[in-house]
């Protein structure tokens, strides 16, 4: 054999090494983005804060940490949550906020088990309370938030 011939066969055993490899390794890319693209389910997705936007990319949702646990606020178009669920120190509560930020409706568990329901006026007062722990109450109260009236 001369040169010539050793080297194009030494050329053509790399060659083909090199085609295997390249033929393995499109394999297993294309797999990749087979299985990427087809799944549409995950089995976990885990983030310290998450938003959800809007076609205008404007924030409408967003879950977030709070000092007791999780947070989640619905935002209107005014870039202002209106509508909080969020855990407490003594369980859940729901509040519901004005176009001014002010808080007009609040519901949560208390100490001792029970909830707790507030009204309030424009002004963030409240307005009318119930509650329903060991006693049990409703409560009417002016804008000033004194309370005027008591059932037992």
């Amino acid at each position: 054999m001369s040169g010539i011939e050793e080297r194009l066969n030494r050329l053509e055993k790399g060659s083909r090494g090199l085609r295997r490899w390249l033929l393995i390794s499109n394999v297993i890319f294309a797999s990749l983005i087979f299985a990427a693209a087809n799944r549409r389910q995950a089995d976990k997705l885990t983030v310290s804060e998450l938003e959800v936007v809007n076609g205008n990319g404007k924030t409408i949702l967003r879950l977030r940490e709070s000092p007791e646990g999780g947070m989640v606020e619905i935002i209107n178009k005014n870039d202002k949550a209106v509508c909080l669920l969020t855990a407490g120190e003594d369980g859940g509560m729901i509040a519901l906020k004005n176009n001014a930020g002010g808080t007009i409706f609040v519901a949560s568990t208390t100490p001792d088990g029970g909830g707790i329901m507030t009204i309030r006026n424009e002004k963030s007062n409240p307005v009318v309370t119930a509650a329903c722990n060991k006693i049990g109450r409703l409560e009417l109260r002016d804008g000033t938030g004194t309370t005027v009236w008591t059932a037992p």
